[in-house]
């Protein structure tokens, strides 16, 4: 019972009508970035997801504040999430607990993304947080299972 109880009071802290229109707004914003559908842009994203965005999650910096992944992982990072148990367990194998991804409003992405892009520049110097979608690596195999 006091699961239902706890799913009611979390549905009453989420304005619905904002949440869909953030989701809305991001997939129009993915779809005028027709190369994020490239096969080697998307593999990009993907190892930049999974060697660098999950386990940025174990750093003592992060400690539970909001992220906002660029663009390409951001794309890579909603398809995940909608595969819960895949990502459930994934994130259990890279980062040892689940990486919460809720929604938050534009200010908030704005203030996550500087302190995203602050976290990433000092783990990761030599790999950019913004990508140049013409300048990519080709090779990845990911670990995920498939």
């Amino acid at each position: 019972m006091a699961d239902i109880t706890d799913s009611v009071e979390l549905s009453s802290q989420i304005d619905f009508v904002e949440a869909a229109q953030s989701e809305l707004q991001f997939l129009r914003l993915v779809d005028h970035h027709p190369h994020l559908f490239e096969d080697h842009v998307f593999k990009n994203a993907l190892r930049r997801y999974e060697l660098f965005w999950l386990p940025l999650f174990k750093s003592v910096d992060v400690d539970g504040k909001e992220l906002q992944a660029p663009l390409d992982i951001e794309w890579i990072w909603q398809a995940h999430i909608l595969d819960c148990s895949a990502y459930e367990r994934d994130c259990r194998n890279i980062v040892s607990k689940e990486v919460d991804h809720r929604i938050i409003t534009n200010l908030e992405k704005e203030e996550a993304s500087v302190r995203a892009r602050t976290i990433w520049d000092k783990a990761y110097p030599r790999e950019p947080f913004e990508v140049d979608f013409q300048d990519l690596p080709v090779l990845f195999h990911s670990t995920f299972p498939k």
